[in-house]
């Protein structure tokens, strides 16, 4: 058997959590993990896994994860009540509504559906109904709002987000799936007409929806977990992975992923998550499957590979800070670079640069 690699101090609550346990004892933890825990969004499922060790009950963090517990559960239902008025309202005029990310993987694949934080609600419709989609929308007391203005949007791959003021739930409507910033957005599995071949009849608190097949879900919360480095909530999509596994691994079929991504950007980021998840064993996989994975990519490897994996350890695991030498700017320039298709020793020669460029100029 392998040896595990120097763990991170929180893995043994991403360990509990994705074992399904709930005797983990909180005495090992300091009040910078606890709050980093509930910060980063993890505060509900580590209550579930430390909920039944009693010893727990006298811990001063225990009324801090409670608070946790008790809030995610909240939000969980303004948005589970939010998506159901949505799906009610446009049974008519919006004829395939499709559930995105959190709102479809926490009702489909977590153990409780509060276990999933949500920014947001995402929905993806075809353009044909994108227009009836906003117009419902706004008759249900939700108004565009955003910083960036309307004209960001134009080339964006959702119009710009909906808030509902009194529910405090944003929506975004999405008719393409990633962003054409995203390596990606290149990769055929990411094209509209594959897309809607990969869509699937489901139900959403007893009504009628659409969500994507279990293999693009996979390649979808890999691709925007990978591009969109956040260490707050970073290690969420490590959650939804392990849960999507969990409920669909056995009827996943593998091949068809492994064909679609084969020599591709989303090739790149699924190797990374799952070779993450696997060398710290929170997931099994069928064999052969990095290494397929592996072979179908050639940006990760080696001391690469293992730089990438230290960084998700410390950074979105641990939560650790920053200071003046390695800035979050700095760790996010590190991170692109690592990410970037050209050998290692160029990747190591190019990042003095990188690390001296404003961002429009630099290899992405």
């Amino acid at each position: 058997m392998k040896d595990l690699p120097a763990q991170a101090k929180l893995l043994p609550l991403l360990d509990a959590i994705a074992k399904g346990r709930t005797d983990l004892s909180l005495g090992g933890f300091d009040d910078g993990q606890i709050a980093w825990i509930v910060q980063s969004g993890l505060g509900a499922a580590c209550f579930h896994a430390a909920k039944e060790n009693p010893e727990n009950l006298l811990s001063h963090h225990w009324p801090t994860l409670t608070s946790a517990e008790m809030t995610a559960r909240f939000i969980a239902a303004e948005h589970r009540e939010a998506v159901t008025e949505i799906i009610d309202a446009g049974r008519v005029c919006i004829p395939q509504l499709i559930l995105l990310k959190g709102i479809s993987l926490a009702d489909e694949t977590y153990p409780q559906f509060h276990w999933r934080p949500m920014r947001d609600i995402d929905l993806l419709v075809r353009s044909e109904s994108l227009a009836r989609m906003e117009k419902l929308l706004r008759q249900l007391g939700y108004r565009q709002t955003s910083e960036l203005g309307r004209r960001a949007y134009e080339s964006h791959h959702h119009t710009m987000p909906f808030f509902h003021a009194q529910r405090g739930v944003w929506v975004e409507v999405h008719h393409h799936l990633i962003s054409s910033r995203n390596r990606a957005c290149q990769d055929r599995l990411f094209e509209l007409a594959h897309v809607f071949r990969q869509v699937r009849k489901s139900r959403f608190n007893g009504r009628d929806v659409y969500r994507l097949s279990p293999e693009l879900q996979l390649a979808y919360l890999a691709v925007h977990w990978a591009q969109d480095f956040k260490e707050i909530g970073g290690m969420i999509a490590a959650l939804d992975l392990i849960f999507l596994l969990r409920r669909k691994g056995p009827a996943l079929y593998w091949e068809h992923l492994l064909a679609w991504v084969h020599r591709s950007s989303t090739a790149v980021s699924l190797y990374l998550l799952l070779s993450y998840l696997d060398s710290r064993r929170l997931i099994t996989l069928p064999p052969g499957i990095l290494h397929s994975l592996s072979a179908g990519q050639r940006v990760f490897g080696g001391w690469t590979l293992a730089a990438a994996h230290k960084i998700i350890d410390r950074y979105l695991l641990d939560g650790a800070g920053f200071g003046v030498f390695l800035s979050r700017r700095t760790l996010r320039v590190t991170w692109d670079t690592l990410a970037l298709p050209m050998p290692a020793a160029c990747k190591v020669l190019l990042m003095p640069v990188q690390l001296c460029m404003p961002s429009p100029l630099r290899f992405h």
